[in-house]
Order: C-alpha cells, then structure tokens, then sequence
C-alpha cells in the first residue's frame, strides 16, 4: 500500500463491515429468539460488500487489512453495544 487512496478501500471495507454489525445488533434487540437471522443478514451484507470491492479489482493486501479491521470494529462494536445501548 503506496499511497493514500490504496488505504483509504480497506478503510472502507472495515466501515461497510462495521455497519453490518451493528444493524445486526438494532436487529437483534428485536429478534431476540431467532439469532440466526440476524446472523445471517450480517453474513450475506458482509459477502455483497467483499464481492463489490472483489469485482472492482481492489487488491488481495487491500481485502485482507479490510476485513481484519472490519472484524475488529464489530469485536468493538459489540462490546459497547452490550455496555451501553442494549435493552436488557
């Protein structure tokens, strides 16, 4: 990774990703017998996100520094959802 803009894809990846966890967290307050669909939505966002920057050609560095971060936002994301915004 050169330059800035090559840095700047992973860091979108890492926020598509983000995001995709937490609507997975709004949507499990709601459902909260089925994790599974939840799951699953957070599953086939995070598959159309990889495949739209797949199909843009953006380089295998680029991918995986993405969905590393991304996998650590959720991690984050997670942790304070439960501390701070979850109805329980």
């Amino acid at each position: 990774m050169n330059n800035l803009s090559e840095l700047i894809v992973s860091f979108m990846i890492a926020t598509t990703m983000g995001f995709s966890g937490y609507a997975v967290a709004l949507i499990g307050d709601y459902i909260k017998k089925m994790i599974a669909i939840p799951l699953l939505c957070m599953f086939i966002f995070d598959i159309v996100t990889l495949y739209g920057f797949y199909i843009i050609e953006t380089s295998k560095i680029q991918m995986m520094f993405g969905v590393m971060l991304g996998t650590i936002l959720k991690i984050i994301l997670f942790v304070l959802y439960q501390k701070y915004l979850s109805d329980e």
